[in-house]
């Protein structure tokens, strides 16, 4: 009872995180191009769902098979609405190539596999592929670690150059002029 309230509850909770791409393609619609946004967030969650959907299907998981069929025909929908409202889909193609490749070169491999532990290895693979899917936002992490040097660069200036009156509080380095309990500057004999 538990798990199939459960099961109930993952697979409306998938169906609406996978609907939201859906916002994006009204944005398309409503500009009349896709141009500027990246087609990678939407190529890898497929080759993770097809993934999942293979390990699903070798394990006989009726429920995620369902879930799986389910957000790999929002996310088939999302890259054809982006190939059709992109002016330069050489990237897009070249990114269905390269994930389909890579699809079948993993399910090579994991056929290598005795039947003991085929299962095993398929959902290896799944996950680490949904690992691997945190990264698609390669011009995110470009930009903050841009952001994150910055501030780097910005905290180091306090060990090169400390402030005047005041103590930086984290690394407690004190200021360049000893002041007074008034704040006014000390007179040096």
């Amino acid at each position: 009872m538990l798990l199939e309230i459960f099961s109930i509850w993952l697979t409306l909770l998938t169906i609406g995180f996978t609907a939201m791409p859906t916002l994006m393609v009204l944005d398309w619609k409503k500009r009349g191009t896709a141009d500027g946004f990246s087609s990678v967030t939407l190529v890898l969650p497929m080759m993770v769902q097809t993934f999942w959907l293979r390990y699903a299907s070798m394990t006989d998981n009726q429920i995620f098979v369902i879930i799986n069929v389910i957000s790999l025909s929002f996310y088939s929908f999302y890259v054809s609405a982006f190939a059709y409202y992109q002016p330069k889909r050489q990237n897009l193609i070249g990114q269905i190539l390269a994930v389909v490749t890579v699809t079948k070169l993993v399910f090579v491999y994991v056929d290598t596999f005795d039947e003991g532990s085929i299962n095993e290895a398929m959902g290896t693979m799944a996950a680490g592929a949904q690992i691997f899917n945190l990264f698609g936002g390669v011009y995110e992490i470009i930009s903050n670690m841009a952001a994150l040097l910055v501030n780097v660069v910005t905290l180091s200036l306090y060990f090169f150059y400390p402030p005047l009156t005041w103590t930086v509080p984290i690394f407690n380095i004190p200021p360049q002029q000893k002041t007074g309990e008034n704040g006014i500057d000390k007179k040096k004999d």
